[in-house]
């Protein structure tokens, strides 16, 4: 108080025009500033809230839903299940696979030299996939029924990989001037997978 007084009248004035100046720059920097991010902070995370709050609430809504949609892949894989192939295990389904292919190529004309089970794979939820590489010859026409007969059969198979070649040296014909063929193909089967292993 004492420098206060010891000051001129024009040095006061000065002073609390300063004050009246810095004052609300002071405020601005340390309380304004300072709110305002905290509030756009603040505000920032209300929308990241809200928009969590409607995904939850589409998920709850959408929990009704999955009843039915469990049914109705029960309905099909009903539906599906006799063109599966039957066994408990990987290797009878396996099993069973050969069966239709070997039946499908004797039909067909074709002659079958090599089957190889290849490791079973999972397909979808509860379904495993069975596979064997399969070696043949024949025919061009006798190799299009075989293929017809697998994948048009009361069975659901799939030829996953073919290959076809001429048989040993090119140019092998059989009795009726027909060329004759090497087929190869690795054809997948489907089963219903044990319930340990789903």
């Amino acid at each position: 108080m004492k420098a206060w007084g010891r000051l001129g009248a024009r040095d006061r004035r000065a002073l609390r025009w300063g004050v009246f100046v810095l004052a609300p720059a002071l405020v601005v920097g340390f309380v304004v500033r300072p709110y305002a991010g905290a509030l756009a902070r603040e505000r920032g995370r209300l929308v990241e809230q809200r928009a969590l709050l409607q995904r939850e609430l589409a998920l709850v809504a959408a929990v009704g839903g999955y009843g039915r949609d469990e049914e109705r892949g029960s309905a099909i894989l009903a539906g599906l299940r006799p063109r599966l192939f039957a066994g408990r295990d990987d290797l009878a389904a396996t099993t069973t696979l050969v069966g239709y292919v070997s039946d499908g190529a004797r039909t067909s004309g074709v002659l079958v030299e090599e089957i190889r089970s290849r490791p079973a794979l999972e397909a979808g939820p509860g379904v495993l996939g069975v596979e064997l590489a399969v070696r043949g010859r024949s025919d061009l026409a006798g190799i299009l029924r075989w293929l017809r007969a697998l994948e048009g059969g009361a069975k659901l198979a799939r030829v996953e990989v073919l290959s076809l070649t001429r048989a040993s040296g090119g140019m092998a014909r059989d009795s009726a001037d027909t060329e004759v063929l090497t087929v190869g193909a690795i054809v997948r089967g489907y089963v219903l997978a044990p319930s340990g292993a789903r």
